[in-house]
Order: structure tokens, then sequence, then C-alpha cells
């Protein structure tokens, strides 16, 4: 294992993962952000018309990430649902609207797949004992969302400081939620939250005029039997921390820092 490398950023699917080391007490995380298939298929789609893509094991969460520390997911995903939305995943929601069409198993189906390949990391630098990665995420979100910008700035330093900056424009006033998922319950006092089970993460939100920090379980529609996927049993998936707006914009940004303890 040790002749692997412990930072990679795989360009076809938009994914950066980053690891300390491959010891037991290593801290490791993971961002992505690309289209559903990758940016070759996509491309490819021009060259072959009669292409129907299935995607319903792509998950609407372009701009998230999870975190691994102290021997267990500190910031995690919510898994396999019957009906994915991007609100279960580290990301956000535009005035209601999720990424994808988000109206069957498939989040994907009925979105322009052309469009969906300027979702994507523009930039990763990936080094000993930090990281910086920026991605554009607004092609994820279909267009009655309106978005017309949404940059993610995804930061580490060593030895366990994260940092998450959007910024998001829309062309009409939209409130903006923003989520963060973890298997422990939260506890929030002010703008600030943290781990109430292992005191292994704790953080910070520099909210938007108005805003406020909300927590609660997450719960999503599991997967139902074969031919009813999307008929599932609601299920609870650990907990979430919301950035809850209570105001319509046309210009939102989030400044979100938190700390793990290896």
């Amino acid at each position: 294992m040790s002749r692997l490398p412990l930072r990679h950023r795989f360009e076809d699917s938009g994914v950066a993962f980053f690891r300390t080391s491959w010891e037991k007490d290593a801290l490791a995380f993971a961002f992505k952000a690309g289209p559903p298939e990758g940016h070759r298929a996509a491309r490819l789609l021009a060259q072959v018309p009669e292409w129907r893509q299935s995607t319903g094991h792509s998950h609407p969460d372009a701009g998230s990430f999870i975190v691994w520390a102290g021997g267990h997911l500190v910031v995690g995903d919510t898994g396999y649902a019957g009906k994915p939305l991007a609100r279960h995943h580290n990301t956000v929601v535009v005035g209601g609207f999720g990424q994808g069409m988000e109206k069957e198993h498939d989040a994907w189906e009925g979105m322009d797949r052309a469009a969906l390949d300027r979702v994507r990391i523009v930039e990763a630098s990936l080094a000993a004992g930090s990281a910086r990665i920026v991605a554009d995420i607004a092609a994820a979100y279909p267009p009655a969302a309106g978005v017309t910008t949404l940059r993610r700035e995804f930061t580490f330093e060593a030895p366990g400081r994260f940092r998450v900056r959007d910024q998001i424009e829309t062309a009409e006033p939209r409130e903006v939620a923003w989520y963060l998922h973890a298997d422990r319950p939260f506890a929030i006092d002010g703008t600030s939250f943290r781990d109430t089970q292992g005191d292994v993460l704790d953080g910070r939100a520099l909210l938007p005029e108005g805003a406020r920090l909300r927590t609660g379980p997450t719960v999503l529609t599991a997967p139902g039997q074969p031919g009813s996927i999307e008929q599932g049993r609601p299920d609870q998936r650990g907990f979430e921390l919301v950035i809850e707006p209570t105001a319509a914009s046309r210009a939102t940004a989030f400044d979100v820092t938190f700390g793990v303890k290896r």
C-alpha cells in the first residue's frame, strides 16, 4: 500500500482523493464535482445520438465531500436511496431545487447531458499538508432553478482544518440552503456546531444575513422492492446540519470552517 500515492485527482469523473498516510490513524477526504458518467462520456454523446444514458447510481451530489478521521467517517454521505436528493448530500439546494430533476430514482433523467459536462473541478492543488479544490457546479441544477453561478472552494490545512466557501448567483431572488451530514448528532451554539458524541468535529459558520443553523435527523426514502424502488420506507441515515436562509436573494455566500481530531 505504501507504494500507492496519497493524493490523486481523477480528471474524468471529477473526483479528488487525499489521505495523510496508509496507517489506521490517517485522515482522509474525497471531493466530487463531475458529470454523472464522466467528462469523456459527456463528450461522446454528440457522436452517438442513439445513446440513452441510465444514471440511477449517480447521485445528485456535485460539490459534495466526505471526511474520515479518528477511525470513522466524521462527515459522511447518506448512501443508496430509492429517491436520491441533493439535500441528502453535503451540498446546497437553490430555491427548493436540488440537482438534476429529482423526480425519480435516476435524478439526472431529463437533464441536458451536454450541459452537465460543465460540472467540473476547475482547480485542484493537493500537497502533503494542504489542499485547495475549486469547482463549478452550476450546471448540475435544473434550468428552473435559475442558477447562473455556483462556485465552491474546498480547502484543507493540516492537521485537520477544513473550509468550504460557496458563491451562488441566480437569475431571480432565491432562498438557498446549505447541508452537512454526519453519522453522529450535532449540537448548535449560535453560529458554532460540534459533534455531541465523540468530540471529533467542531466548526463555525459565517451566516448570510437573516440565516440560521438548524439540526436534526436526516430522513430519506430507502430503496423499495424491485419495480418500485422509489416507494421504499422512510429511513434515518444519520444527522444533518443545515444553514437555512430567511430571505430570497440573487446572490448568496456561505463560509463554513470545521476541524476534525484524529
